[in-house]
């Protein structure tokens, strides 16, 4: 079994070297960020330093949250047999005086989960903005609106379907 400190390096500098590409790439397709889709930027008209600033903040963030979920506190679910239902009731009602604790604990995977994601999609953003592709720039400013959220409920949903996946797996290995 891999090493939660070997899956914690990884996945830091997975996120680590997406983000800096995405910084790359948006300063060579949009030095002025006038087609960056960041709230920062498109909202307050944030200049880059903020921009960097909170990109660090937001990696280091997601980092502790990251580094919390695999060395929280365990939360193993002692009866044997559970289908994945079960298992995901059991998971979060055993403890009914700390169930936000659960909640957090799959919070703090998912979080870095859909942060490679944004990050990647960010990256397919840029690409497709520097080839001028007229039928994805169409698309991006006249369903901005419903696209992104979509995405990004999505991109949460998927997440956290993982992160009870992988769990449920963690579970089944310690009766095996």
């Amino acid at each position: 079994m891999i090493s939660r400190k070997l899956i914690f390096i990884k996945v830091t500098l997975l996120l680590f070297f997406l983000r800096v590409l995405d910084l790359f790439i948006t300063w060579r397709v949009t030095p002025d960020l006038e087609h960056e889709v960041n709230p920062l930027v498109r909202w307050f008209n944030a200049g880059w330093p903020a921009f960097i600033t909170v990109q660090f903040l937001l990696f280091t963030a997601v980092s502790f949250c990251f580094a919390w979920y695999l060395w929280g506190r365990d939360w193993r679910v002692e009866k044997k047999g559970l289908g994945y239902l079960q298992f995901i009731n059991q998971y979060y009602f055993k403890w009914k005086e700390s169930s936000k604790e659960a909640h957090l604990k799959i919070f703090c995977f998912v979080l870095p989960v859909a942060s490679i994601f944004v990050s990647i999609a960010a990256i397919i953003h840029n690409l497709l903005l520097v080839n001028k592709i007229e039928t994805y720039v169409f698309f991006l400013y006249r369903f901005h609106r419903i696209a992104i959220p979509a995405a990004a409920l999505g991109i949460v949903f998927l997440s956290a379907h993982l992160a009870f996946r992988i769990e449920f797996r963690r579970y089944n290995a310690q009766f095996n």
